[in-house]
């Protein structure tokens, strides 16, 4: 993917884009956990993120 800064141009690979984005949202995850724990809310048991629904084993 090509950046144009003045009259200069530069070239990044597109994860490079995605990759800032990406880790802050996972960054900001693992604070919403941390204070939920510390404030006694912890996360449901049997919950799967991925499937978006509660598991039975």
């Amino acid at each position: 993917m090509k950046v144009q800064l003045s009259k200069s141009t530069s070239e990044y690979p597109f994860w490079s884009l995605i990759n800032g984005p990406i880790a802050d949202a996972l960054w900001h995850v693992g604070q919403v956990v941390s204070l939920r724990r510390a404030s006694g809310n912890p996360f449901p048991e049997g919950i799967s993120l991925l499937q978006g629904k509660k598991v039975t084993h």
